[in-house]
């Protein structure tokens, strides 16, 4: 059936403005078909040249601002289509794509193009990410569409009051003061609600808005995916969001007593009341953090515990490893260090400093690191919270119970001494060892060093392929130092080309240390 017997099926009035055919072409049907009237068609197969209604389509891109032009859009969750068999026969069928595939809509100057509320549109109106609704003539073997009617469902722009459940934080506040953005992802199947195009209406249940449209914006280093999702399981994964505070935005906590920015954290729960933009971003009015207050956790929750000393002296380098246990999910933490002090010359870190037999550099999921080299005496209070992150449950129904999270908080004292005037830091006289290697050759590597005080040496090497080693074959091969007297022998193979830097670390019995580096290429015109 082509665009010529169109008339002939639903009478002239499915090309007239004034009571389109068939009826609830325009309507935003949910998956379950709500909505459909006639008689429904008994197929649910879409035959290449038969009428459909695609619902809420996304559009990807507009090929030009003039007709003819192409669409092209993909198809947002939670959306049906629908087949029609004549002007009065409208069955709901699964949409004839995947979400992940991309149809094309081909729109001419008979298409009729109209806004929400129906009035006339211009091509130039339909912009990229609105959403749609097509009605008109579907060959399945190109997927292409010869649109009849394209209806913009987000023009003209408009303001939509809605509200956010227990959404959780990815990309923290981009300030601690308004204006600031911060990202956010509903992870689980909590409801949103809808308040109307003003904010007075009643509250109802509506489908969450599709974050694939929005646009979080991380701080500088970081990046967050908003690709299409390939399979329908990704849904809840893919609803991510922008959240824009300004300084009319109220931000409370759990017990709606006031907070600021700098109290929300990365993996913090929100519920979210705002204006929802036409880009998908949203306008929070009222921010409540269910995560907060953030009370010491019962015992038995999580533990944090040293057993390093936290005592140490100016010039003299110090670590300190805090370690998380207990809870849900043991196998990775959330760790904090807000409200520690800034202790000059010390850093936290969750990658341990790499030294030894076998030495993978990589992120400790249960631990915190505090290393470096002091350098101002006092007393320092050292804070460290962490939660777990057990998985979370999907629901299809309302309410959705998700297991607790548990929570921990402890607080250290860290005392630095002043330096000690008897003491000397050790120096290294020479390093020693090969400037070329192939892959796999072993190299040795000569360290000479004296300490002032006569005092024992300890010798340490990061060899610069600690990334790259492959622990599942076994490739990665070395020896602590074999030292005699003050000179420490190394050897070492690397798996990998390239150019490398070992570098070489010896401390005295007091804690003072020095270090010196070489070069080596591997495999490079060997």
């Amino acid at each position: 059936m082509r665009k010529a017997s169109v008339l002939a099926v639903f009478g002239a009035s499915a090309l007239v403005i004034a009571g389109i055919m068939p009826v609830g072409i325009f309507a935003q049907t949910g998956a379950s078909g709500s909505g459909s009237v006639g008689t429904a068609v008994q197929t649910d197969v879409i035959q290449s040249d038969e009428i459909i209604q695609l619902n809420s389509l996304r559009i990807q891109s507009v090929s030009s601002q003039t007709l003819p032009a192409t669409i092209t859009a993909y198809s947002d969750f939670g959306t049906g289509c629908r087949k029609f068999q004549n002007d009065q026969s409208a069955a709901s069928i699964p949409c004839p794509m995947v979400a992940s595939r991309l149809y094309t809509i081909n729109v001419s100057a008979q298409t009729i193009l109209l806004f929400r509320n129906r009035t006339r549109a211009q091509i130039s109106d339909f912009q990229s990410g609105d959403l749609i609704n097509v009605y008109g003539f579907m060959n399945s073997d190109t997927q292409t569409v010869d649109a009849l009617i394209v209806r913009d469902l987000d023009r003209p722009a408009s303001r939509r009051f809605i509200q956010l459940n227990s959404v959780e934080v990815v990309v923290p506040p981009s300030s601690n003061a308004p204006p600031a953005t911060i990202g956010v992802v509903r992870a689980a199947a909590y409801p949103c609600y809808d308040y109307g195009l003003n904010g007075t209406s009643a509250k109802t249940i509506f489908p969450c808005p599709m974050g694939v449209s929005s646009s979080i914006k991380p701080e500088a280093g970081n990046s967050v995916s908003m690709a299409m999702p390939s399979r329908q399981s990704d849904v809840l994964a893919m609803m991510k969001y922008t959240i824009n505070i300004d300084s009319n935005t109220q931000l409370f906590g759990r017990d709606w007593t006031g907070i600021t920015l700098g109290q929300i954290l990365l993996g913090d729960k929100l519920n979210i009341y705002g204006v929802l933009n036409s880009d998908g971003t949203i306008n929070a009015l009222r921010l409540r953090d269910i995560s907060i207050p953030r009370s010491v956790p019962p015992s038995g929750t999580l533990k944090i515990t040293t057993s390093d000393s936290l005592s140490a002296t100016v010039g003299n380098y110090f670590k300190a490893a805090f370690k998380v246990s207990g809870g849900d999910n043991v196998s990775a933490y959330t760790i904090s260090t807000d409200g520690s002090d800034n202790i000059p010359g010390l850093s936290f870190s969750q990658m341990p400093n790499c030294s030894g037999d076998v030495c993978i550099m990589m992120i400790s999921q249960d631990t915190i690191f505090l290393s470096g080299t002091p350098t101002a005496a006092g007393k320092y209070k050292i804070v460290i919270s962490a939660h777990d992150s057990p998985s979370p449950i999907y629901c299809f129904t309302t309410p959705c119970p998700q297991p607790p999270v548990s929570y921990g908080h402890a607080e250290f004292t860290l005392v630095v001494n002043p330096a000690s005037t008897n003491s000397s830091s050790p120096s290294i006289n020479s390093v020693s060892g090969p400037t070329s290697l192939g892959v796999n050759e072993t190299g040795t590597w000569t360290i000479k060093a004296i300490d002032p005080t006569n005092g024992q040496l300890t010798y340490s090497v990061v060899w610069g392929d600690e990334l790259r080693m492959n622990t599942s074959t076994g490739t990665y091969r070395s020896t602590q130092a074999q030292v005699i007297g003050s000179v420490a022998t190394f050897t070492h193979a690397y798996s990998s080309a390239g150019s490398y830097k070992p570098s070489f670390t010896v401390i005295n019995s007091a804690g003072l240390s020095a270090s010196a580096s070489a070069s080596v290429n591997v495999g490079l015109n060997y």
